[in-house]
Parts: structure tokens; sequence; C-alpha cells
């Protein structure tokens, strides 16, 4: 089912109120940013051609986002992985890692239904280890007035 408009327009005009706070880490951090070029980055938008589209799911009547998390920078051939890891609220696992061929910028996917602060616990390939805090940045991409939003099954397939 393609849509062009939100359909929970409550939710957008919350975010653009500024009245949604993110959910923040419930257990204790310090955080150890690494002295290097490396650092945690999120998107829920994909390019499908020209337009921005946006694939969330329906879950208890709210809206949960498919959100892309990676790690970018110049220093990324020092990092041997990285575990991301959620507030309990969120219901999200822990998620470890390896940096490989094949993944080289450390990139998930999560299904996410509010702001969230994750941590990033980095290892880098001498055995040293840093901690990254960051709070989703989709609230700004769901503002955008000309995003497509699609929803899915859980399967990942469109729906309608």
């Amino acid at each position: 089912m393609r849509i062009t408009t939100n359909p929970f327009s409550k939710l957008r005009n919350r975010l653009k109120a500024g009245q949604l706070k993110p959910q923040e880490l419930d257990f204790p951090l310090e955080e150890k940013a690494p002295p290097m070029d490396i650092r945690v980055c999120d998107s829920v938008l994909y390019q499908n051609g020209k337009e921005s589209v946006v694939l969330y799911s329906k879950a208890r009547n709210k809206p949960l986002y498919r959100v892309r998390l990676w790690l970018d920078g110049a220093d990324l051939p020092l990092l041997a992985g990285v575990c991301y890891r959620f507030p309990a609220a969120s219901g999200l696992p822990e998620l470890a890692l390896e940096r490989r061929m094949d993944n080289v910028r450390c990139e998930t996917f999560i299904w996410a239904g509010a702001l969230i602060e994750l941590a990033a616990g980095l290892t880098l390939k001498d055995g040293r280890a840093y901690i990254l805090k960051h709070t989703l940045s989709i609230d700004r991409e769901l503002k955008s007035p000309r995003t497509t939003f699609i929803e899915v099954a859980a399967t990942g397939a469109a729906v309608g």
C-alpha cells in the first residue's frame, strides 16, 4: 500500500512541536569517544528512484519504522567490530557485529517506534575499546512533507 502522507500525523505533529523526547539508556555508561573519526549514523529514508521512501509497520496502533544504523568515518579501517546496545524499554536486543569485507560499515537494521538513545561499543583491531552514545535522528526525516510512506508486513513485503 503506497501512501504519500504520513498515516501517523499525530506523531509527525508531536515531532514538529518538539514534544517527543528520546528513550534514554537505562544502564550505567561512561561515554569514551575514540580519538579518531568514527561516528554512528542512522536513517529511515530509502531512495526509490527520485523519491524518498520510509518503510513502516503497525504494531499495537503504534508505528514502527525500519531504521538503518551504520558507522562512518575516515578511521573505519582501524575497527574490528561494534556492539549496539539499546534501552530495555525499546525491546531491542543487543547487536554485536564484526567488521568484515561484506559489511565494512557495520550496518544493520532495527524497527523503532520512538526516538531512542543507543550506545555503540567500538573495538579496534589493536584491542582498544571505546563507547559512543547516539540518539536516533529519524524525527528530522519523518517531518519531510515529500516523503512517501509504505506499510510493510513483518516479513518486509508491502501490505495492500
